[in-house]
């Protein structure tokens, strides 16, 4: 079939969970110091979705059920110890935004099957998590104070992609 014939499908779970993103983004940037805990309980019940949706849907690939348990156990941790979350929340993100955008580069092959305009948007986006992973990683003081900014950026930039992804998946 050419190119212009082909059937795409389109992906609810993906469009959900990019506006879910997007919004959890909106709540990061409105007020960052009294938000903390608010983006915690968010990001503990994001975690958990986003691990059980990577599950079900992973096509049995060992790399999307391994991320999809650590998500949910992520996700759990956090629900359930707050205060610890709150603490912990900058290597939280540090590590889930290296290893969430590694993965996502290791699998940029399938980005130039939607396009090359995606392939590239993918690209920067994961470079820019990796770097902002490390970023939170080294330097978790001063992430404290920059966190909402920080997960605001990635969850508009994640949920970015998620939404495109929805409209543009399986050719």
């Amino acid at each position: 079939m050419s190119d212009s014939t082909e059937k795409r499908s389109f992906h609810w779970g993906y469009l959900i969970l990019g506006i879910l993103l997007i919004i959890t983004a909106f709540i990061a940037f409105r007020n960052p110091v009294s938000d903390i805990l608010a983006i915690t309980v968010v990001f503990g019940i994001m975690a958990v979705a986003s691990g059980i949706w990577m599950i079900v849907y992973s096509n049995k690939q060992a790399g999307n059920i391994v991320i999809g348990i650590l998500d949910i156990i992520i996700g759990i941790i956090l629900l359930f110890n707050i205060g610890a979350g709150v603490l912990a929340i900058p290597y939280v993100f540090a590590i889930w935004f290296i290893l969430d955008s590694v993965f996502r580069l290791v699998n940029i092959k399938y980005a130039k099957l939607i396009g090359k305009g995606y392939f590239w948007f993918s690209l920067i986006v994961n470079i820019l998590c990796i770097l902002a992973g490390i970023a939170l990683l080294f330097n978790p003081i001063a992430s404290i104070l920059t966190i909402s900014f920080l997960l605001g950026f990635y969850f508009v930039l994640a949920g970015i992609g998620y939404i495109v992804y929805a409209f543009n998946g399986d050719r």
